[in-house]
């Protein structure tokens, strides 16, 4: 069995789905979904704005944003009927269009996550039997986030596409993290109920050798790139630690200019409100946590301070956005990288995406390796993109071998553990483990859903604080 995107929450398989979790089931149209502890079926009425699903549940409703502004959880289930050739790889790949679409890449307001193969119990050797994306994007002040898995289902009557969707408060989304993949397994299309028209399928897209056998779509050519984006000003970062040190920075000072465009300081070199306000946070901040990478010798960082639901976030350009070309760092334009910082305010919510983006996660197929690299060896190719790859290498670790390579931590303030991750260009990540002699693998392989759940561990972690 070819083992993609592995590394993910795990599933329910065959005889072991435990059915305690159902407290019922709700069914529409032939459609039967079983109801998840803590969820409701949306009645008339719920107040909870669902269009086109046979079935729909929801939650009680949770604070989405800094404000408390209440959102209710839901699971949307839809069925279509289809031709015979509909395949989980073009309704997933169309799903994912769509994501695009809603997250606005270019933008910043939200971000595709992961994007892997989903296997139900029934048919856990079928690559194409079921796709999973994730995504988050804005809804004014609050962000959400969306897993939805896409699933081919066969029955007497033909083929049929099932298509299962939670929309949940993004810092919530650990909570309901199973619930999606339980419906999803468990979801029933009766097999009496009548064929409909088939749903058009969409085109095929375009696929991508991730073995000599596998072909998958390639999300390279489905998601375009996501840059890490900010909406505020950027500043000197000399100037903006000047700005901290000194109660004023004066027209006479090298970096009142800088300052006096990003709207921190007045003609004068006073604060203005908005420079009180990030000096007030940094002050009395209640937990922060830093990121840090570095491209050749330019250091980049990512600082979050948070307090009562909002965060100041204080960045240069993240290690994915500064290129690389050649193995040799490219000056002048790439070292004023790390010498500028992008200031932003943003709702606690947004947190995983800002992470997500600067730490350049991105979906991407990642083969399971059959045997882990050493730290070492991980360590010695970050260094040098000319370095052999280790002999034993398998074939997903020697086509990732030749991307694009970096190293970044992250930790909180206060906290014994943090991270160190090595992103392996479409290798997806290891985390560094430092157990290298303790009979535990010094580098464990994560696929982007799995690092993207943990980065909402660590902004919850920085809510809590």
């Amino acid at each position: 069995m070819v083992r993609l995107n592995d590394d993910v929450p795990a599933q329910p398989e065959g005889d072991a789905v435990d059915e305690d979790w159902i407290t019922g089931w709700a069914e529409a149209d032939g459609v039967r979904v079983p109801l998840p502890r803590g969820w409701a079926p949306v009645g008339p009425d719920a107040g909870v704005p669902v269009v086109g699903a046979q079935v729909a549940l929801h939650a009680t409703p949770v604070a989405s944003d800094a404000d408390g502004t209440p959102f209710a959880p839901t699971i949307v289930v839809t069925f279509v009927d289809a031709h015979p050739d509909a395949s989980a790889a073009a309704f997933g790949a169309q799903a994912l269009a769509a994501a695009v679409e809603v997250c606005g890449a270019a933008t910043g307001d939200g971000r595709v996550l992961g994007y892997e193969v989903w296997l139900p119990p029934a048919q856990p050797d079928r690559v194409d039997a079921g796709r999973r994306l994730s995504f988050a994007h804005r809804r004014e002040a609050a962000t959400l986030a969306v897993t939805q898995v896409v699933r081919v289902v066969d029955r007497p009557a033909g083929r049929g596409v099932l298509t299962v969707t939670a929309t949940v408060p993004a810092l919530h989304r650990l909570t309901h993290a199973a619930d999606v993949d339980r419906v999803a397994a468990a979801v029933e299309v009766r097999a009496d109920r009548p064929a409909g028209p088939p749903a058009a399928t969409p085109p095929a897209p375009p696929t991508v050798a991730v073995t000599p056998t596998v072909e998958v779509e390639d999300v390279r050519a489905l998601v375009p790139r996501q840059p890490f984006t900010t909406a505020g000003p950027r500043v000197a970062r000399a100037a903006f630690e000047e700005f901290l040190r000194r109660r004023k920075v004066g027209p006479r000072r090298a970096g009142h200019a800088d300052l006096l465009a990003a709207g921190l300081v007045d003609a004068d070199g006073r604060p203005t409100p908005d420079g009180t306000a990030v000096r007030e946070l940094l002050r009395t901040r209640s937990a922060h946590l830093r990121l840090e990478s570095a491209r050749g010798p330019v250091p980049l960082s990512l600082d979050v301070s948070h307090r009562g639901g909002r965060a100041l976030v204080v960045a240069t350009a993240g290690p994915a956005d500064v290129p690389v070309p050649g193995g040799a760092v490219a000056a002048p334009e790439v070292l004023g990288e790390a010498t500028r910082v992008r200031l932003d305010w943003v709702d606690a919510s947004h947190l995983p995406v800002v992470l997500a983006a600067w730490s350049g996660l991105e979906p991407r197929w990642v083969a399971a390796a059959t045997a882990a690299p050493s730290e070492e060896d991980l360590l010695r190719r970050v260094d040098d993109p000319d370095a052999p790859h280790p002999p034993d290498a398998d074939e997903g670790l020697r086509r990732a071998w030749a991307g694009d390579w970096y190293l970044w931590t992250m930790r909180l303030a206060g906290q014994p553990v943090g991270r160190v991750v090595v992103r392996a260009g479409d290798g997806g990540s290891w985390l560094l483990t430092g157990a290298s002699g303790l009979g535990e693998p010094a580098a464990r392989q994560w696929v982007p859903a799995a690092l993207a759940q943990d980065l909402d561990r660590f902004t919850l972690a920085l809510v809590l604080a």
